[in-house]
């Protein structure tokens, strides 16, 4: 988790935590660690607080996330704008030799664009967290139960673990992937077990009886 929600006490919210040796080094939102023994109860009291935490932000910003959404357009809207209005701005000054605060509106015009890029990069990220952490939340117990091979099919990550701990590593789009596959291997076995719970399978090569 790299962002926080309204009310929520940054140095109390987990982002990350790592095995070093015989102990666990848990970085918090604002920066801070903290360090415990490494033990598998310590690991799994980890790992629930942090699905906790993920439920709660998710719960709460879930709210707002069409508001966040607008806000990006916006956002975008007011970037382009900016950009707009300063090539207009220079084709007509180019075109009739007019030298009237270049310097003054390029600057002008610097510091919005970047502003309003850096505010467009913080919202976007903000929201694709929040859609991340969705879909695992959602697809975390399925997850479970799905073959490593398989749940990672055609995801860039070589990372072959992914868990509340872990999410962070992985995109949007391979976490979209990885949905995907747990859908599709759910249907396929699920369908698997009902034929063969009511009629003999027609195989492409079929096994000699044992004896």
């Amino acid at each position: 988790m790299k962002y926080g929600y309204e009310g929520a006490d940054l140095s109390e919210l987990i982002n990350n935590y790592k095995v070093e040796g015989d102990k666990i080094v848990v970085t918090f939102l604002d920066k801070s660690t903290f360090e415990v023994a490494l033990t598998e109860g310590t690991e799994k009291t980890l790992l629930e607080e942090m699905l906790k935490q993920a439920y709660d932000r998710n719960t709460s910003e879930e709210m707002c996330l069409a508001q966040k959404r607008k806000r990006r357009a916006i956002t975008l809207g007011i970037y382009q704008s900016i950009i707009g209005i300063s090539a207009a701005f220079f084709a007509y000054t180019n075109y009739n030799n007019v030298q009237f605060f270049p310097i003054f509106f390029t600057g002008l015009v610097g510091i919005g664009i970047t502003l309003n890029g850096i505010d467009y990069k913080i919202q976007k990220s903000e929201i694709e967290e929040l859609e991340k952490y969705s879909i695992y939340l959602r697809i975390k117990d399925k997850i479970e139960k799905t073959p490593s091979d398989t749940l990672f099919c055609g995801v860039k990550n070589k990372k072959r673990s992914i868990t509340i701990n872990t999410l962070d590593n992985f995109t949007l789009g391979d976490v979209k992937i990885i949905e995907q596959n747990v859908s599709r291997f759910q249907r396929l076995t699920d369908e698997t077990e009902e034929k063969l719970g009511t009629e003999e399978p027609t195989l492409t090569y079929r096994f000699p009886p044992f004896e």
